[in-house]
């Protein structure tokens, strides 16, 4: 028999398109009927050169319909780079009944084969796999000695970074389990994977009742371990999951190169946990989670949801976090400064406008408790953190966040609705009495200012750009400090750089060009926001040497600014030098101020409100009197003390 230019094209059962073999030449022959049948063929598939050659038995025997004697068939199949081998027979090859083969193949690159299956294949390199099948009459065949075995490869396509030394997957027949031991590295880190998971025949359609599939896998990789043991009851449907999860660590920052970040020094590090489904709900939850190093500690309870849209429901609780150990870095090796940037043109607005990316918060829904007995950052305590943060709906609501800083008790309300339009967003805080010192430090902050400061504030927005918030701004906002000490360079940044009119006097006045730090009597601010424009109804800083008291306007939605400040030095004879602050957030302008006189000033608010009042209390204690009571009362929102109403005029 011999064939040239033909075209065999079959139909799946599916439905889908015809397969279709181009046959260049097909010859089969037998030099009798009692002789093997010997046959070879040269065709393509799917763009793919096939090579086939093979020997079956006599075709006498296929003329015997009583005949049960073995017909032998061995053939193979190649294509550049694979190999495919069959041996065995068949008791009645006419029905195709009664087998029994042997099946070897090899592939140099197994993704060679993308195009015979339609599929994308792993990146596998020298793949061996063997498997002797077994007619079974009205069973699945039985299936014995599988065996693959995958040699070097490199699997980055799939997982960054991963490298294969080789692997091995083996399964005595379908009802004996499956063992799995994988060798190689994951960015330089060498990685062991080892399983014994339960037995094929589970994972097929419709499969024989049985007993839990049992798990068990150990992951091996610089000195740390995990493991999974368990049960699934249905692994078909993932129902009935029942896993253990450990996990001992040496040392955590061994497993950056694993992570792909530098982690911090812990050492040890333990992982404890239980995983089940969500009877009859895709997804998984984890319960009796505790993770615990020398340094800290989290425990609770989490939810996953998987269903169409994404959701988590976790309880987490800790006794003690040290912060400074956990965001630990391992020092950076030096290396050679980089070629120093042009620097960047002045900005002409100071608020970028960029979008935020609000579209993050509809991906899912979130419901999180958190609790922390105790955080520690750079030597400061942070006690009885508790919060609570919903995501619904595209809806986000952090209420509360309260805790004990270092310093004081401060309470956080945040909401932000991502689906409105524009989107809504409202900040509540209250901190009285807060230490800014240690909260600075633990907050990896500049200390060059210290003291004791009320916080209060009240606002709101909508908008999806910061410039669109900061234009839409509404609220209050109060800061009262005492006490405090400012660095001698920031006070020149700040106070030093309005004192024009006098720069000798009031550098040596302040002590500017001296290291060191000024202490601050008071610090005072009191700034209410409509629509995007801020009043500053009290601003006022009392040095002892200098006293700056001001007001004004600050429009957000161009980031204009009008301040009125009355800089005095108090060093002899009283020195007031008014000037005025025009120009934009980016680019302000700093000019003395011809008609910046007590009454100016004052009357930036009428006496008629709480902020008018104060303002002139200020302004007529500013010699000799006292600027920080007024001042410190309007931050805060407290009557003004009467004594110090008396030096004011008549209105």
């Amino acid at each position: 028999l011999r064939i040239e230019g033909g075209k065999l094209t079959w139909a799946t059962r599916d439905g889908a398109a015809p397969i279709q073999l181009d046959l260049r030449v097909l010859e089969a022959g037998a030099s009798g009927m009692e002789a093997p049948v010997t046959f070879s063929a040269q065709a393509v598939y799917a763009g793919q050169p096939l090579a086939v050659e093979g020997e079956t038995g006599p075709l006498s025997r296929l003329l015997d319909a009583a005949a049960s004697t073995p017909w032998p068939v061995k053939g193979t199949l190649e294509t550049p780079g694979a190999r495919l081998a069959v041996a065995g027979a068949l008791t009645r090859p006419l029905a195709g009944d009664g087998y029994a083969f042997s099946v070897e193949g090899a592939a140099v690159n197994l993704s060679a084969l993308d195009g015979f299956l339609a599929t994308r294949l792993p990146p596998l390199r020298q793949v061996a796999f063997a498997v002797r099948v077994v007619n079974s009459p009205g069973r699945l065949p039985e299936v014995s000695g599988l065996a693959v075995r995958s040699g070097a490869s490199d699997l980055d396509p799939l997982v960054a970074g991963l490298k294969l030394d080789h692997a091995e997957l083996s399964a005595a027949n379908l009802g004996e389990p499956v063992r799995l031991d994988m060798v190689g590295s994951l960015r330089g880190a060498p990685l062991r994977v080892t399983a014994a998971l339960g037995p094929l025949s589970a994972l097929l359609p419709n499969p024989p009742k049985a007993p839990p599939y049992p798990i068990e896998v150990a992951v091996e990789a610089s000195g740390a371990t995990l493991a999974v043991k368990g049960s699934i009851a249905v692994p078909a449907r993932l129902s009935g999951i029942d896993l253990a999860v450990t996990g001992r660590i040496q040392d955590l920052s061994a497993l950056s190169p694993l992570a792909g970040v530098d982690l911090p020094a812990l050492r040890p590090v333990t992982l404890d946990a239980r995983v089940a489904d969500r009877e009859g709900m895709p997804g998984f939850t984890i319960r009796g989670l505790a993770v615990t190093a020398p340094e800290a500690d989290v425990s609770g309870e989490l939810a996953v949801g998987l269903a169409s849209r994404p959701t988590l429901l976790a309880s987490l609780s800790s006794r003690r976090i040290d912060l400074d150990a956990v965001l630990a870095r391992p020092p950076a090796s030096p290396a050679a400064a980089p070629p120093a940037a042009p620097l960047p043109s002045q900005p002409r607005r100071l608020i970028p406008d960029g979008k935020l990316p609000l579209a993050l918060l509809d991906a899912g829904d979130v419901d999180l408790r958190l609790s922390v007995g105790e955080l520690r950052s750079a030597g400061a305590a942070w006690r009885d953190l508790s919060a609570r943060l919903v995501l619904q709906d595209g809806k986000l609501v952090l209420d509360p966040f309260s805790g004990t800083l270092p310093g004081g008790r401060m309470e956080l309300k945040l909401s932000l609705d991502s689906r409105a339009a524009p989107p809504p967003v409202a900040l509540a805080l209250h901190a009285p009495g807060l230490s800014l010192k240690p909260l600075f430090a633990a907050l990896h902050l500049s200390d060059a200012i210290s003291g004791s400061a009320d916080i209060d504030a009240d606002l709101h927005a909508t908008g999806d750009t910061p410039r669109a918030l900061a234009a839409g701004l509404g609220g209050r906002l109060g800061v009262a400090m005492t006490d405090g000490e400012l660095d001698n360079a920031l006070l020149g940044a700040t106070v030093g750089s309005v004192l024009t009119a006098a720069p000798q006097l009031a550098s040596e006045a302040l002590g500017l060009g001296k290291p060191g730090r000024t202490r601050i009597r008071c610090l005072a601010l009191r700034s209410d926001a409509e629509g995007g424009l801020v009043t500053v109804g009290t601003l006022a800083v009392d040095t002892g040497k200098v006293v700056v008291n001001g007001a004004g306007t600050l429009n957000l939605r161009d980031e204009g600014m009008l301040l009125h400040l009355r800089p005095m030095l108090r060093a002899g004879a009283s020195l007031v030098i008014p000037v005025r602050v025009t120009g934009t957030l980016a680019a302000p302008k700093i000019e003395p101020d011809a008609a910046g006189s007590l009454a100016t000033v004052a009357g930036l608010a009428p006496r008629t409100s709480p902020l008018g009042l104060a303002l002139a209390a200020m302004v007529a204690n500013e010699r000799s009197g006292d600027v920080c009571g007024p001042a410190l009362a309007a931050a805060r929102k407290l009557p003004i003390p009467a004594a110090l109403l008396r030096g004011l005029p008549p209105r």
